[in-house]
């Protein structure tokens, strides 16, 4: 079944239509995650006078859609991911929803809800000890994109999941940088 990723999104997370930073809805590839990181920086470069915001909004972006391009559900019906960043006068909102596993889904919330739990001291343990005794996964990750998301998303990091069909899920990441 094809679902608008876009009206998911916006329907799941109760987003008003305004003017986003950023948005791109469709294919996740290589190409298209190096475009947006360009255009994102490019964006940032001329209008955020914080250089910290601004590298850790670029670093977030980087984790997130890296995490797209690992974990995405490869559906040849669904091929869409998106990507929305909107700026309010103190941070970044950063919304990045693709399609996966019901199992995938669970997973991800539950560790995402564990490394919320943890201060900035131990997230930095977490992240050495990771560093030195992790292991490449199937998919290619190392455990640490998450960790870095928390770490440079001002330690706000949620997710909302929303089940599609019997094994499918929309699952959002919700970063926000201040």
């Amino acid at each position: 079944m094809k679902y608008d990723i876009k009206n998911e999104m916006m329907d799941l997370l109760k987003i008003q239509e305004q003017k986003p930073v950023e948005a791109y809805i469709g294919p996740f590839t290589f190409e298209k995650v190096n475009e947006i990181l360009i255009e994102t920086k490019t964006f940032l470069n001329q209008n955020e006078p914080d250089r910290l915001k601004s590298k850790r909004v670029y670093s977030v972006l980087v984790e997130t859609m890296e995490n797209v391009l690992k974990h995405a559900k490869k559906d040849p019906e669904n091929p869409e991911a998106a990507l929305l960043i909107y700026k309010d006068d103190e941070k970044y909102l950063v919304y990045v929803g693709n399609f996966v596993e019901k199992e995938d889904a669970s997973s991800f919330k539950k560790r995402i809800e564990y490394l919320m739990d943890k201060t900035p001291e131990q997230l930095k343990e977490l992240k050495m000890q990771q560093l030195k005794e992790g292991s490449i996964s199937e998919k290619g990750g190392a455990g640490l994109g998450l960790i870095d998301i928390v770490m440079k998303g001002s330690n706000s990091l949620n997710c909302e999941v929303k089940l599609l069909q019997k094994d499918d899920c929309l699952f959002v990441l919700i970063i926000s940088v201040i």
